[in-house]
């Protein structure tokens, strides 16, 4: 469960960002001549929405609406900024089949991922786009929603629904400016996008951080979202919290662990000063395996948390394994399944000399012009690279020449 919990001066960022946007109507989003209470409030948002669920102002749903939009426009404003810890969660952590629960709202991880060959937004985000026929290796569900997910409001053209049989409801739109964020070809379009007789909006696609959620739109996509993630931890045989500190707005995550964890599955913490406080309370629920390598999300967790290079394959078993992985490499479906011992088992059997220069392994070959450089992602071979052998592999028939 991945997670940067809401920080106590975003508020305070909100509003300045919003004033230095005049020309936007954000800060009217902010502050709709509302009591001169709301900017204080604002300091902390969990409070806010604490503030905003108990009122009882008229007004509140749009307060609400205000918020969701320019947490969206906000989070637009500072995105391309670079995302380093994402680039080393994902090249050094993440491992295929991998699902990654958020609370988050931005789409730097997606992006991130993306880069090492793990996610793709086609299915990803485990409702069916249609922009392709490829499978992402790795889910990420975002339960709070995304700033990259438009509402298609009910209207002419109103279409679309997540899964095979249009049951669990109307899925979100992704605008042309998410895919080239996301770093697709400028061709890739959402085969369901708004016309200009629907109405558009990205305020319902955020589920706000108070007690009693709103579900009003679209409640059978959220049902089907959360009932993912509801499967995804039944069948975690190991869950990693890091960097959500389970705020008490939230209690529908503390529900997700206990109604669908098993006791005895291993639980790491790591989310700062909320770590112990939240060790405690898995231990209260009988969790038995609860640990703590590393308190903060940070550099030191990625380290703590690359897996483990697998023993060597004997020298008996070295032609089945060059067998098996020279056919996936060829068929070309599995690309991020490849482990990287086993493609150096391949290439040395077809002639190629490896060096390493830190963790790269450089391959060469005398009758081939391409060098191969290559760089492990964990126990894994990337997938991009596992797409460039394949290309030498049939550029120079080496798949004959090797037999």
């Amino acid at each position: 469960m991945l997670g940067t919990p809401l920080t106590r001066d975003l508020g305070p960022r909100l509003v300045e960002w919003a004033a230095a946007h005049p020309d936007t109507g954000h800060l009217f989003w902010v502050n709709p001549n509302l009591p001169e209470r709301l900017p204080s409030i604002l300091i902390d948002m969990e409070v806010a929405m604490k503030d905003l669920e108990d009122s009882s102002w008229p007004d509140r749903g749009s307060i609400q609406g205000g918020l969701r939009n320019v947490l969206c426009h906000w989070f637009d404003s500072i995105r391309d900024s670079p995302a380093a810890f994402y680039a080393g969660f994902c090249s050094e952590v993440v491992q295929p089949n991998d699902v990654i629960l958020t609370f988050n709202y931005d789409v730097s991880l997606e992006r991130e991922m993306r880069r090492v060959g793990l996610w793709d937004a086609n299915d990803g985000y485990d409702f069916h786009l249609g922009i392709s026929q490829t499978k992402s290796a790795t889910k990420i569900l975002k339960l709070h929603g995304s700033t990259s997910w438009i509402d298609k409001m009910p209207g002419p053209g109103f279409g679309g629904a997540v899964g095979a049989e249009g049951m669990h409801g109307v899925r979100p739109v992704l605008f042309p400016p998410e895919f080239t964020f996301l770093e697709y070809d400028v061709s890739v379009r959402d085969p369901l996008p708004p016309d200009a007789t629907v109405a558009t909006d990205r305020s319902g696609s955020m589920i706000l951080p108070i007690p009693n959620k709103s579900l009003n739109v679209r409640p059978e996509f959220w049902k089907h979202l959360w009932s993912q993630a509801e499967r995804a931890l039944r069948f975690a045989e190991e869950i990693a919290i890091a960097g959500y500190s389970f705020p008490p707005a939230d209690q529908h995550a503390w529900r997700l662990i206990d109604k669908n964890v098993g006791r005895e599955v291993p639980i790491s913490v790591s989310s700062g000063s909320a770590t112990e406080n939240i060790e405690c309370q898995l231990r209260e629920l009988g969790f038995r395996q609860v640990q703590t390598e590393v308190r903060y999300f940070d550099d030191e967790w990625i380290s703590a948390h690359r897996p483990r290079t697998p023993p060597s394959v004997s020298m008996a078993d070295n032609r089945g394994v060059r067998d098996s992985t020279l056919l996936r490499i060829l068929k070309g479906t599995s690309d991020a399944n490849i482990r990287f011992s086993d493609l150096q088992t391949l290439l040395t059997h077809l002639g190629f000399d490896e060096r390493t220069k830190g963790d790269h392994h450089i391959f060469t070959r005398d009758d081939v012009a391409e060098i191969l450089n290559f760089q492990p992602r964990g126990a894994m071979a990337k997938p991009y690279q596992v797409k460039q052998l394949r290309k030498v592999l049939v550029r120079y028939k080496l798949t004959e020449k090797g037999e």
